[in-house]
């Protein structure tokens, strides 16, 4: 049996030729799942598949790829409204606002895969942030805002061992339910790429290697 070369990026190249859009980040799931089966057929997927970490407790992984690895790949698509209709489909996508949030929470994606990784529970890992707000890979033009150290633009790096914590004065709102210090082993850089124009509209995509 040939065992198959994953690659991530050339995988999303292709889903963005049939699927320049998705309704929601459970179409996106299962659209990338599908396509990796295709890649790899012999693959075991899992979808929302369950670990636990004494320290951080449920990691619910949105695939799981089993072949000759164990590669977990984490999900996030947020974005800005957005109305069309593509080979007979319509799409109303929601304004999905609160971007400090999503961007804690993409950091966090990769803490947790960090975490599977170091415990021995994946091989490797994978987030993918996908969106079509350019407010998440242009740099911000306010220096000091709330959610500073969780930023995720364009050539932004974040260091290893470094605290990455809200600002002071953040509202409870804001960090309810998202208080864990975050401090990753390694250092990862971003880089942003293009998935697909939907008319005047752009998607781009953020890939990090775990």
């Amino acid at each position: 049996m040939k065992l198959c070369n994953i690659d991530i990026h050339n995988i999303l190249k292709n889903l963005s030729g049939k699927r320049p859009i998705f309704h929601s980040e459970a179409d996106f799931q299962h659209a990338l799942a599908w396509e990796l089966h295709k890649t790899c057929n012999n693959a075991d997927i899992r979808l929302e598949k369950r670990f636990n970490i004494d320290y951080l407790g449920d990691i619910y992984v949105d695939i799981l790829f089993k072949e000759k690895e164990s590669i977990a790949i984490e999900l996030k698509y947020t974005t800005k409204e957005l109305h069309t209709t593509i080979n007979n489909e319509s799409f109303s996508l929601k304004n999905h606002d609160a971007y400090d949030i999503r961007r804690y929470d993409f950091l966090l994606d990769i803490y947790r895969l960090e975490a599977l990784k170091n415990t021995k529970r994946i091989n490797k890992g994978f987030a993918i942030f996908l969106a079509n707000a350019t407010a998440y890979w242009n740099k911000p033009t306010k220096p000091n805002t709330n959610d500073k150290d969780f930023r995720i633009h364009e050539n932004r790096t974040i260091q290893a061992n470094k605290k990455l914590t809200w600002a002071k004065g953040t509202g409870s709102g804001t960090s309810k339910r998202r208080t864990m210090l975050l401090i990753f082993r390694n250092s990862y850089a971003f880089h942003w790429k293009g998935y697909s124009k939907v008319g005047n509209c752009e998607f781009r995509y953020l890939l990090v290697r775990v």
